[in-house]
Parts: C-alpha cells; sequence; structure tokens
C-alpha cells in the first residue's frame, strides 16, 4: 500500500510541475525587447533623483502606497515615482516587472 501511495504522489508532482511550467511560459511571453537587449541605455525619464534630494529607495508600489510609506512610515517631505515597466531597461534601478508598478524613492526625510 506504500508503494501505491508513493506512485500516485510521484505522478501528481510530475504532472503539477508540467502544469506550472506551462503557466510560467504563459506569464512571461510578453517579454518583447529591442534588438539592442541587454545593451539599451537607461532612458533619462529612468534613471534614480539627484542625490541633492536625499532620496531612499525603496521597492516597487503603485504611487498612492508610495505616498502614504514615504509620509507615514518614513516620515519624508516628498517622495519620487518612477514607472519603468520597459522590456529593454530589466537591468536598470528603477525597473519593476509589474505593470502599473513604479520604483518609489522617499526623499527629504
Amino acid at each position: 500500500i506504500m508503494k501505491i501511495i508513493f506512485c500516485v504522489g510521484l505522478a501528481f508532482l510530475v504532472i503539477g510541475s508540467s502544469l506550472a511550467d506551462e503557466e510560467e511560459k504563459a506569464a512571461t511571453s510578453d517579454l518583447s525587447p529591442d534588438p539592442c537587449f541587454p545593451m539599451c541605455t537607461t532612458d533619462t525619464a529612468f534613471t534614480s533623483p539627484a542625490p541633492e534630494r536625499h532620496c531612499v529607495k525603496t521597492d516597487c508600489f503603485d504611487e498612492p502606497l508610495c505616498a502614504d510609506i514615504c509620509a507615514v512610515i518614513n516620515q519624508c517631505g516628498s517622495y519620487e515615482w518612477i514607472m519603468n515597466n520597459d522590456d529593454n531597461d530589466i537591468f536598470g534601478e528603477t525597473w519593476c516587472a509589474v505593470d502599473g508598478y513604479g520604483m518609489c524613492y522617499c526623499c527629504d526625510c
């Protein structure tokens, strides 16, 4: 009976892992970088804030959450939210993998 349970469990594992691979392929199939990839240059609109602003890089959030985190948690006077979902800039410091999310910088802390 233990061998049967083991075989059934192994079958579920194999079938489940093959389904996960298809889901991953479907989720990442929209990557379409330009021919210059990975040597593309980051657009100036996607660069981090100037050092004089004394900004702290947090993470990728939507803009309302970025504003709340900077004001409430980090107690900063301002924030800069840089939306960068460009496939050509996946190695850039402001790139976020989730559509609609941007890199959040809390400034004037």
